[in-house]
């Protein structure tokens, strides 16, 4: 678990797909942030190989659980 203050999109952007990152956040309105910087994060910076980010709040111990969700390729089936 990462005790940081601050969640900045750097650190969401280094979470590898199919993986996830623990943040301690410190209040509850740390995790708000947090949270609004993994949107930012998916709409504006991810990267390729990423399909979607999650986040995951617990409020009682101020965590932000990040997720990086790998890109999920669609093959068509002939028959």
């Amino acid at each position: 678990m990462d005790k940081k203050a601050v969640v900045t999109v750097d650190d969401i952007l280094q979470i590898k797909p199919g993986t996830f990152r623990v943040f301690y956040c410190g209040t509850v309105l740390q995790c708000r942030s947090a949270q609004s910087q993994v949107q930012y994060a998916k709409r504006y910076r991810k990267p390729d190989n990423v399909g979607d980010y999650t986040t995951k709040c617990d409020y009682d111990r101020c965590t932000v659980t990040v997720s990086a969700l790998p890109v999920i390729e669609m093959k068509e089936v002939k028959g």
